[in-house]
């Protein structure tokens, strides 16, 4: 299982995701499904998605400090470049984009609840 750490960072975003809680994540990071990518300070879960023209690596859910998440999106990257990713997507609220002015918005995920 995650370290307790590792929870107390993510559990914000999971709370804000709302589809999954941690157990979720700890079966998908068991499957290789996603990977976990952490320090004392930050914790971010990443999925690769291969679409058929190209491969994209996604930040899914990241918490912890700012700082953390800057320094580990460095390792990522490099992560991503090696892997042959040609683009890396963040999915999370629009607050991120002011962390991250290098991304442009590509898209926008709206919904509602039933």
């Amino acid at each position: 299982m995650f370290s307790d750490l590792q929870v107390k960072h993510l559990n914000p975003a999971l709370k804000i995701d709302g589809n999954h809680d941690i157990n979720d994540i700890w079966n998908l990071y068991q499957k290789h499904a996603v990977d976990l990518w952490h320090t004392q300070n930050a914790t971010v879960i990443t999925e690769v998605i291969k679409f058929p023209k190209r491969k994209v690596l996604n930040i899914w859910l990241a918490g912890g400090e700012m700082d953390g998440c800057k320094n580990l999106h460095k390792e990522i990257t490099k992560f991503a470049k090696k892997i042959n990713c040609k683009t890396i997507t963040i999915t999370g609220r629009p607050g991120w984009k002011k962390i991250f002015p290098e991304y442009k918005k590509t898209a926008e995920l709206i919904g509602f609840d039933l």
